[in-house]
């Protein structure tokens, strides 16, 4: 003796310095011995046992001439548990493709190469030579399904071989061929599944010639199949598997056709078919197994296909309630049988290892070889619930029997490590507990290797990480043990990297990183500060710039003004007073008329003047300014005409300021319509209203007077002056003059 360990069921483990292992069961007194097989692919290393080791996940490490590691927690499915096989070694059983327990517990399997197999209890006594003489006949046949009718009899479906009728009652041995003489029997020497429906009816799926059903009393048969000239007949003839529910509805698996819900007292069928791009519909045409689970009061069928699983809702219209994928967690595609356990757990075998699903959840737990089973492959149709609980699933090298609540889960959480870290493909390495790795802003390409520290199973363990700050959820890897994120801004990021067992369950434990990326210099704080205060002072400096500007050509509007009004309207104002006084002098009259005619053209001189002074003093740029020249120039000129004046104005911020251009093409808008009815309207009153309520200005200015006719053609200058300005303001300008009185409307945007 070398050494000695304990594992995690109390046993103990002997390490010897040259005969392998001894372990020792205290519990019932057992032993058994480990030593090195080269026959084998998994084996000790060497028999010299040097030391031993359990580690946290119970794994027993053991150092040889090299290093070796045992897992007690694998080899939990048996390959037959405690049954024993008549006429033939338990040891031959390959290739399963059906497995039956009938009424007294007998379990019959059928293999496609190597026939009929009848198990039984280690306890139960071998000793029926009939028995034995039947078995020993069917060692070759190709058996394809095995049920058993009312009265006890088992019924054998083989390919090649018909149907074989076996009753331990009568000692009866028959064989039932297809007879040429009778349509009916078309395809019964090739069967792939059968099923017995009291009281004597037998439902038969052929190879490639439909449905038959062989009443067992009278040696009746009746056929159904497809005529592909008959729209009205059976969907398929290539059928896979048949079985029966709650309600004695058959389900028929087809090849190509998907599956077939069949009533076999109305003889009436529908179908159900996998659509490209529906999802309503089953997850494929190729439909290998059936099951009917009731749960809650509430009935589901389930269907294997050669894609994946399918689950209906039988009841009602029939629809497809979920598929599920490998992508969803199934070990594998390939459906090929679907048992319920005691517990409502669904225990499906594909051709990638046997799975156990929760309906509940939709969560799968997955097993391989390398938990015991006896392959990873299984086989169409090979799956049955015993009466005890145990469940039995058949492939290509045998069969695995196991009690569900028996298959322990490993509850072990193993540590998760960051491996490596690269940027872009140059290895950065850091020191863990160090705070956040620091990286400049170019160095925005990472990838991270990861690993779970379960090392039972370790291409089992299935991983998920995040980086906070990129990723709003996990991004779900499976086995893939690394990330990678590219063109990375500037900021605080976290890298977390989660992974479960190789039972699947996810570590309550975490590993994360810690990465700051540092900004560029553009980016940077004080970078920005610094900006944003050369903008402002860039802004502070035109706006002064602008304001500095704008006073300096208001002063020198208010000084042109000034200079306009102080001399030249003054030199007006001195020629037309000595005009006055020559005309009181002179009696010519064609100098009088002269002279009437430059005072004239003096005084509109002067008004114009002032008209233009006002308009470029900054002193009148407000609304207020400009309603009260024109309120004024309205009552001083009409007013002297006797002619009475109705002025209103409505809706104005007086002390808002206007542009200049417009003020200055109303008020001559104004001055223009006021002087037209002086001049030619011989008027008596006048209405004045500037109305700023609405969404848009509008001036009206009516009277009482002769009026004109509008459309005559004679028009002056004053009135196509007064649509040019009009228009130059984006307004519109109307005229009225129909019979007596004339009104002119203008109408602009709000002032």
């Amino acid at each position: 003796m070398s050494c000695l360990a304990e594992d995690h069921a109390g046993r103990i483990w002997v390490g010897t310095v040259s005969a392998g292992i001894s372990v020792l069961d205290l519990s019932d007194g057992t032993s058994r011995t480990v030593t090195m097989d080269l026959s084998k692919e998994n084996t000790l290393g060497s028999n010299s046992i040097h030391s031993m080791f359990r580690d946290h996940s119970g794994l027993i490490w053991l150092g040889t001439d090299g290093l070796s590691m045992y897992d007690p927690a694998l080899k939990r499915f048996n390959s037959t548990g405690k049954l024993s096989t008549v006429h033939r070694k338990i040891e031959n059983i390959e290739r399963v493709t059906a497995i039956f327990e009938d009424k007294d517990h007998q379990v019959w399997t059928g293999s496609d190469e190597y026939g009929l197999f009848l198990l039984l209890d280690q306890t139960a006594e071998d000793n029926d030579p009939w028995l034995n003489t039947v078995l020993s006949q069917l060692e070759t046949i190709d058996v394809s399904a095995i049920v058993q009718d009312q009265a006890g009899s088992i019924w054998i479906g083989t390919r090649g071989n018909g149907i074989i009728n076996i009753d331990q009652e009568t000692r009866d041995f028959v064989n039932i061929v297809e007879y040429r003489g009778n349509p009916a029997t078309r395809g019964l020497n090739y069967i792939n599944g059968m099923i017995c429906l009291p009281p004597s009816s037998l439902w038969i799926a052929t190879y490639d010639q439909g449905l038959i059903h062989f009443d067992t009393r009278s040696r009746e048969y009746t056929r159904f199949a497809n005529d592909p000239s008959d729209l009205g007949s059976f969907p398929a003839n290539y059928l896979l598997r048949i079985y029966k529910d709650s309600r004695n509805t058959l389900w028929i698996c087809t090849w190509g056709a998907g599956v077939i819900q069949f009533d076999p007292q109305a003889e009436t069928w529908k179908e159900y078919t996998s659509i490209p791009g529906d999802t309503t519909s089953i997850s494929d045409n190729i439909v290998h197994t059936f099951t009917e689970t009731l749960r809650k009061g509430k009935r589901h069928a389930w269907l294997g296909t050669r894609k994946g699983l399918t689950c209906m809702d039988p009841d009602g219209e029939g629809g497809v309630i979920a598929n599920f994928y490998a992508s969803d967690g199934l070990p594998g595609s390939v459906v090929n049988a679907i048992v319920e356990d005691n517990e409502g757990a669904l225990w499906i075998s594909t051709n990638s290892g046997l799975s156990r699903f929760n309906p509940d959840s939709g969560t799968f737990r997955n097993y391989d070889v390398n938990d015991g089973l006896q392959g990873n492959e299984f086989n169409a149709g090979a799956g049955f619930r015993l009466h005890d609980g145990r469940l039995m699933f058949g492939g290509i090298n045998g069969i695995n029997i196991f009690y569900p609540d028996s298959i322990s889960q490993s509850h072990f959480n193993p540590p998760i490590v960051i491996t490596k870290m690269k940027i872009f493909e140059e290895e950065k390495r850091w020191v863990a507990g160090q705070g956040p790795l620091k990286l400049e802003y170019q160095e925005n390409f990472l990838s991270f290797e990861f690993a779970s520290l379960d090392y039972s199973q370790p291409q089992k363990n299935k991983y998920r990480y995040k980086m906070e700050g990129v990723d709003r959820d996990w991004v779900y890897t499976g086995g893939r043990r690394f990330a990678s994120y590219t063109d990375l801004s500037p900021g605080r990021y976290i890298f977390r990297v989660n992974a479960t067992n190789s039972d699947g369950r996810w570590s309550d434990k975490q590993a994360e990183l810690a990465v700051v990326i540092s900004p560029p210099y553009w980016q940077a704080w004080w970078f920005r500060l610094v900006i944003a205060v050369l903008v402002m002072l860039l802004l502070f400096l035109w706006f002064y710039y602008r304001l500095r500007r704008i006073r300096e050509i208001e002063q020198l509007r208010v000084r042109i003004a000034s200079d306009l009004h102080d001399d030249i309207g003054a030199s007006l104002t001195h020629i037309n007073i000595h005009t006055q006084q020559i005309r009181q002098r002179v009696d010519h009259p064609g100098i009088r008329a002269s002279l009437d005619k430059i005072g004239d053209l003096s005084r509109e001189v002067i008004s114009t003047m002032s008209d233009i002074v006002w308009s470029i003093d900054a002193r009148n740029d407000s609304t207020g300014d400009l309603i009260s020249r024109m309120r004024d120039y309205a009552f001083n000129t009409l007013v002297e005409q006797e002619i009475s004046v109705d002025f209103k104005a409505l809706g104005f911020e007086k002390n808002k300021k206007m542009n200049i251009a417009a003020r200055q093409n109303i008020f001559s808008v104004f001055k223009e319509a006021v002087n037209n009815i002086i001049k030619h309207a011989a008027a008596t009153e006048v209405i004045v209203t500037l109305d700023n309520t609405g969404s848009r200005f509008r001036m009206l200015i009516k009277d009482n007077g002769l009026g004109f006719d509008n459309g005559s053609g004679k028009k002056g200058n004053g009135l196509g002056n007064m649509r040019m300005r009009a228009e130059r303001m984006g307004g519109r300008l109307r005229i009225n003059s129909a019979g007596m009185g004339t009104s002119i409307e203008l109408t602009m945007k709000p002032l």
